[in-house]
């Protein structure tokens, strides 16, 4: 995963890019999935959004952009296509701006209308920060909120840590419609622009680990 300021009219843009790879083997399941995601998000929330996946033998394209007031997605599924229109005024956030980062102290929470960009529509999510504790990262130790974030298919706890430009997921153990799973930092790359010493560019995770047996790639995005 990598994150990145982007010059756009004075204004802060990140770009976002992640991949992750699993292929689990059990006894009697075996699972496969690859998937690439780039984001970019503005003042105004998440511009632009793509997708490209291979969960066992599913291909599946996602190209999204805000365009006019609606959030378009075109979606591509084993030779299917479809087109996905949203209305802007129908979600405070995408899945990907992380907004439990504008939860303000322990014990606050809020309920907001999420585009869920793995899902491919709005959900109604609760998020709870429920604590604050020291996680370890490559030798060190920093500070994280731990929130609980749930909707009607999945739930998670996320241990974050707010920066220049979002937030930075240190931990995430959640449950899907498939089954559970964990995520944990294992590596953390410092960016070199002296303008954002306090932000982390590239993060190396270790995971998901499945911990079911009849897990189908739930992620909790």
């Amino acid at each position: 995963m990598s994150s990145k300021l982007l010059p756009r009219n004075d204004k802060k843009l990140l770009q976002f890019a992640a991949t992750t790879k699993i292929n689990a083997d059990f006894f009697v399941y075996s699972y496969t999935m690859d998937s690439h995601e780039e984001v970019l998000v503005g003042e105004e929330g998440t511009i632009r959004y793509m997708r490209l996946a291979k969960e066992q033998d599913k291909l599946t394209h996602v190209d999204g952009q805000l365009d006019k007031g609606r959030f378009i997605l075109d979606i591509r599924e084993n030779g299917a296509n479809r087109t996905v229109l949203v209305d802007r005024g129908l979600y405070d956030y995408t899945s990907m701006e992380c907004p439990e980062i504008r939860l303000q102290h322990e014990g606050e929470e809020k309920k907001l209308r999420i585009l869920d960009l793995e899902a491919l529509k709005v959900v109604n999510r609760t998020y709870r920060w429920v604590k604050s504790e020291d996680v370890s990262v490559d030798g060190m130790r920093i500070h994280c909120r731990v929130i609980d974030i749930e909707d009607p298919q999945k739930r998670c706890r996320r241990w974050i840590t707010p920066d220049a430009v979002g937030a930075i997921i240190t931990r995430q153990d959640g449950m899907g419609k498939g089954g559970s799973y964990s995520m944990r930092i294992a590596h953390l790359k410092k960016t070199h622009d002296p303008r954002l010493k306090h932000v982390y560019k590239e993060c190396i995770y270790d995971g998901p680990v499945l911990l079911s047996s009849a897990i189908n790639g739930q992620n909790f995005s």
